[in-house]
């Protein structure tokens, strides 16, 4: 059952000008962003029409990634528009991935991962973020 209240639209309508928001920010065109995310034109001027349709979680995420904005903020309108950056240093391991693994679980995950797609691979890291971000900070408040 779908509820058509005032509310929900507005909600929608803010997730479309969110989305249009980011692309422009991000200098990208609704074919260039489509393209990066793996779906089409069309999806994308979708997705931006404050009567159209939302993008999936994972569309969102990937959305947030290939635009550089924080996915709360592109998600819920939250926080601040920009993802903290990732300096090109921190993006390079210092040892081969491959070479170490400290369980055989860890082990089994790297090669699963390495075995996905690289829009996979980006949502993964994403949602593994995600998960965990609440164990630092509770890590952080017992210090």
């Amino acid at each position: 059952m779908k509820i058509n209240s005032s509310a929900n639209k507005r909600g929608r309508e803010e997730l479309s000008d969110r989305l249009r928001t980011a692309r422009h920010r991000a200098d990208l065109s609704q074919t260039e962003l489509a393209n990066a995310v793996g779906v089409s034109a069309s999806a994308v001027a979708q997705w931006e029409h404050p009567s159209g349709t939302q993008p999936s979680l994972g569309n969102l995420v990937l959305v947030a990634q290939v635009t550089r904005v924080s996915f709360e903020w592109l998600a819920t309108g939250n926080t601040s528009r920009k993802s903290p950056r990732i300096s090109a240093a921190a993006e390079v391991p210092a040892i081969a991935l491959d070479a170490y693994a400290r369980t055989l679980q860890e082990e089994t995950l790297l090669d699963h991962f390495r075995q996905l797609s690289a829009r996979r691979q980006a949502l993964v890291v994403t949602i593994v973020t995600e998960f965990a971000s609440p164990v630092r900070s509770r890590a952080s408040k017992r210090s």
